[in-house]
């Protein structure tokens, strides 16, 4: 299911609706319809992800740039009404670290209608940040049957993270720190494929032990 897109506005707030799936196939596509929604006087953006049901790094890029662009005095960007299984990425990954997520619509905005806002996060300016690839051998799909996210998109998401809370990278830094995190993290999805490769080893031969104990039984 391809992301879908409503918009409304209550108490000053741009309010988007979406629904469907956030990944690495239709990311930019997200970003396009999300940024072609938003006016040059909004400062307040409300994402209701309620009917959100896949959430991936690049999907976590993409409010990312959002963010960015609702960043600084009088300008608030939030997320409502995630999922439990939405919430934990947006928790372990970090996001929720840095961007306000509220349970409900209406909690939301009492509390950005509220405080005119919200307060001022800590960022480094809406300058369009780079990407650069990944080395194309750590772009294996066997990645994305392990862990469910292509570990090049992890390792730009960490870095763009650490650049919204501090500042810019140098661009030689930038690139090194992709690699290395990409690199780290492939030695965890190689790890993670040999402990599937032998737990489905485990189930083939707990089934031919449950066979042979049924029929043994019945032997005797």
């Amino acid at each position: 299911m391809a992301m879908e897109l409503g918009w409304s506005r209550d108490s000053g707030v741009l309010i988007g609706t979406v629904s469907g799936r956030i990944d690495s196939a239709n990311s930019m596509d997200c970003h396009e319809a999300l940024g072609s929604g938003i006016g040059p006087d909004d400062r307040f953006l409300l994402l209701n992800m309620a009917g959100i049901t896949f959430l991936s790094s690049a999907g976590l890029r993409v409010l990312l740039m959002l963010a960015k662009k609702f960043t600084g005095a009088d300008k608030t960007f939030a997320l409502c009404a995630l999922k439990d299984h939405i919430n934990e990425v947006i928790s372990v990954s970090g996001f929720s670290q840095i961007i306000q997520v509220f349970g409900s619509q209406g909690e939301a905005l009492g509390a950005i209608a509220g405080t005119g806002g919200g307060a001022e996060d800590a960022a480094s300016g809406d300058a369009e940040v780079k990407q650069p690839a990944a080395p194309p051998e750590l772009r294996n799909p066997l990645d994305m049957g392990i862990v469910g996210e292509n570990i090049s998109d992890v390792a730009q998401y960490t870095v763009e993270k650490y650049e919204f809370i501090n500042a810019p990278l140098a661009e030689e830094v930038r690139a090194e720190a992709v690699n290395a995190i990409s690199t780290l993290l492939w030695q965890h999805v190689k790890r993670a494929i040999d402990r599937r490769r032998k737990f489905r080893a485990e189930l083939f031969e707990s089934a031919e032990a449950a066979l042979e104990n049924v029929v043994a039984q019945r032997a005797t």
